[in-house]
């Protein structure tokens, strides 16, 4: 639940508020096998969801990127509980809708409830880990596993305190497909980072409007490449990864005279000024194909080659590190 005026707006992901009927309800500290009455906050049904127009929901996994993802995020008001209370006075708190300032941070909490399936007891689950960016994306990543299918629009929190009833939060579970990969893994999960498009969201939550259908398309991150056309019409290869232990994508080009240069990420979709990693050489005039990964297990991003004359697939490590 957020904090507003209106004292009864909670989070969720715009894919779990697409399908919404008249017979969803909220309750807070969900008690599995409770009566209504014995719901420690009372039971709140869903008057209404708010979701960006411009959100389009995924029919299907693909690796295409889909920038609208970034807006996977709703908003939710609900009625007062069967004993007439207001959400907020019921709880007596509420989070904080909070846009950070970056994608790393190193103690988020993620709190939610599996669906049943992998929760027979109807408990939440949390997890307390770093987060970093999820590439080409204006999301969050988290790598935490228990994090099945039921979780998403779960709050995620910077200064989560067992019992607390307020915090602050900068995102909710959802995006890239549904919340997660194209996998469907347990223990990667997205987040969209809450930017001025959640904030016109809430507003249009609290004052009880429908959000604008006049909206331009949205575009997402657009990558800032430094230069025009004429120079990058001779850059022969280009590989990602975090070569430079920022946890942010950078990106390795090798040009046509064998130059090989370093444009390390600067996390906001563009990159910081250009390192120089090789002189322009013949040696690297023969690279046909490299692949950035974490191939030695060194939690940074190495490089992986294969050359003109047939020679086996070499990784290049410390060597092209800035």
């Amino acid at each position: 639940m957020i904090d507003t005026p209106a004292r009864n707006v909670i989070l969720t992901a715009a894919h779990c508020g697409l399908g919404y009927s008249n017979n969803y309800i909220f309750v807070p500290k969900f008690i599995k096998g409770a009566g209504p009455d014995q719901q420690p906050y009372g039971i709140f049904h869903i008057q209404h969801i708010f979701i960006d127009p411009r959100y389009i929901p995924d029919k299907g996994h693909s690796s295409t990127k889909k920038p609208w993802s970034d807006l996977d995020t709703a908003f939710a008001r609900v009625s007062a509980n069967q004993r007439g209370r207001q959400l907020q006075d019921a709880v007596d708190g509420g989070l904080t809708f909070t846009q950070p300032t970056g994608y790393n941070h190193k103690d988020i909490t993620v709190v939610g409830y599996p669906g049943k399936d992998h929760n027979g007891a109807g408990q939440a689950i949390k997890c307390t880990v770093p987060t970093a960016q999820l590439p080409g994306f204006r999301q969050m990543s988290m790598t935490c596993g228990g994090y099945y299918g039921g979780v998403s629009g779960s709050p995620w929190i910077t200064d989560y305190q067992d019992d607390a009833r307020s915090g602050h939060v900068i995102g909710n579970l959802g995006g890239y497909n549904g919340g997660g990969n194209d996998a469907d893994v347990d223990y990667i999960s997205y987040a969209p980072a809450f930017g001025s498009d959640a904030a016109n969201l809430l507003a249009d939550a609290v004052a009880n409007r429908e959000p604008p259908s006049n909206l331009p398309p949205y575009q997402g991150i657009q990558a800032k490449l430094p230069g025009g056309a004429a120079l990058w019409q001779h850059a022969k290869l280009l590989a990602s990864g975090d070569y430079t232990g920022t946890r942010r994508s950078d990106m390795i080009v090798v040009w046509s005279d064998g130059e090989v240069t370093l444009y390390p990420g600067d996390g906001k979709g563009g990159f910081l000024p250009e390192k120089r990693l090789q002189a322009p050489n013949s040696t690297w005039t023969h690279a046909e194909t490299i692949t950035g990964g974490d191939f030695t297990g060194s939690d940074l991003s190495d490089l992986m080659v294969r050359w003109s004359d047939g020679e086996s697939p070499s990784i290049r490590t410390s060597a092209l590190r800035a």
